[in-house]
């Protein structure tokens, strides 16, 4: 029984082995889209590249390699990780906290929960991508490692932003402080490639097309779960988009026969168990939007001080006001 157990075992182990060694390799590019299906695991994907590469530089900057400390800025709050100086300097204080928590929120809704944010004081937090960030109106220090996540682009640079100086500009020498502007010159403003852009767009053609054909790349993502129901591990299928020019090239499979199933290409990766592991994101963070709407400013600059802990309403409005065009347009006439 035990030799049959240790088989069973070495072919399950050379098979994760395998499916691994098969996955596609963690995208590199400084500007990567995210697009597909409602839950196909955008956000997920985009919030985990992004950790991947703010310890790698991280611990570059704690040795004293690199002058530039990496910050990640969203516009959707995310926890990086757990702050070790406060909890170890408020043991006491933090044991109870954490008690007092649990006993509180137990027969909570989920948005009532994330309202209680008593323990948000013990987490790292990212900072908020502001509109002024987006449009070059404040500049990012230059001792600064820029990594932006921008959750739901779409929604604030559509396809029907076409014409919106803010979103895009015909010649900068009129008007630079716009995002088309902010993504053309990421890199040679923030660190060349070791700074990241990662968006998420539900459709790539939602996305205004001065802004989809500057992305490089982008995956469709669809069918995320766990691997085999139980496994701590995931997989999520996804056909990579490359762009040239204005033109998409096309390179999606259509999946209808088992040979090209097999050939389908995929992401996979490390998918901890809920109550073992930090809850970096929450994947309906735009809950309280459902009664309250969407506020296109907030009063804070680190998501730690949200009132809606992993929640919000906040969605940057890129529009250009009244005021923007009047200066445009003066600017142009001199």
């Amino acid at each position: 029984m035990t030799v049959v157990l240790l088989v069973v075992l070495a072919i399950a182990l050379i098979g994760l082995v395998w499916f691994f060694f098969h996955a596609l390799p963690r995208k590199k590019s400084v500007c990567h889209l995210e697009t597909g299906e409602l839950k196909s695991g955008k956000t997920y994907i985009a919030v985990r590249d992004l950790l991947y590469f703010y310890r790698k530089e991280m611990r570059l900057w704690k040795r004293g390699k690199t002058h530039r400390k990496p910050v990640i800025y969203s516009t959707i709050p995310i926890i990086i990780g757990r702050n070790w100086k406060e909890i170890l300097s408020n043991w006491v204080a933090f044991r109870f906290d954490r008690k007092e928590y649990k006993r509180i929120t137990r027969k909570m809704t989920p948005l009532q929960k994330c309202q209680v944010t008593m323990m948000n004081k013990y987490y790292i937090w990212s900072d908020v991508l502001t509109r002024d960030m987006i449009l070059l109106r404040e500049p990012i220090p230059d001792n600064i490692l820029p990594m932006w996540l921008y959750d739901d682009v779409g929604a604030s640079a559509s396809q029907y932003s076409f014409n919106d100086p803010n979103v895009i500009t015909q010649n900068i020498n009129e008007s630079w402080q716009c995002f088309e502007v902010a993504v053309r010159y990421f890199a040679h403003h923030n660190g060349g490639d070791r700074c990241k852009i990662r968006a998420t767009e539900q459709r790539y053609s939602g996305l205004c097309i001065n802004l989809r054909s500057r992305m490089g790349s982008c995956d469709v993502l669809s069918d995320f779960h766990r691997m085999w129901g139980f496994l701590p591990l995931f997989k999520v299928n996804c056909d990579r988009l490359s762009t040239c020019d204005d033109n998409l090239v096309q390179n999606v499979k259509e999946s209808s026969t088992l040979e090209q199933r097999k050939q389908q290409t995929y992401y996979c990766g490390f998918l901890p168990y809920k109550k073992l592991s930090i809850k970096h994101y929450d994947s309906e963070a735009y809950e309280p939007t459902k009664h309250l709407g969407f506020s296109p400013s907030v009063s804070f600059s680190n998501w730690k001080d949200n009132p809606y802990g992993l929640k919000t309403t906040y969605c940057p409005d890129l529009r250009t006001t009244k005021e923007e065009m009047a200066e445009l347009k003066a600017r142009a006439k001199a």
